[in-house]
């Protein structure tokens, strides 16, 4: 089992700043409150992290896709339809 120091000393100082403003009436409280609030940040940065990740990849896909069309215009020699001037 790994033991993971930066964790617990967030949360005894999360836990000492409920106890201190008297959020929690006892150290045990405040050591839960505290678990569940770290708990709960650490899951919603993963979710954060997974969404971000998921987005990556559908730009990615999404480039992908616009180089392949390229690639067939190219092939088939269709031009792209240049924006009109106005003047």
């Amino acid at each position: 089992m790994v033991v993971d120091f930066d964790k617990i000393e967030k949360i005894n100082r999360l836990a000492r700043a409920l106890k201190e403003s008297k959020m929690a009436k006892t150290n045990d409280e405040a050591m839960k409150m505290a678990e569940q609030i770290i708990e709960k940040g650490e899951e919603s940065i993963s979710e954060m992290v997974k969404k971000q990740e998921k987005e990556i990849k559908k730009e990615s896909f999404v480039e992908k896709l616009k180089e392949k069309a390229e690639g067939v215009e190219e092939k088939l020699h269709i031009k792209k339809k240049e924006p009109e001037k106005e003047g």
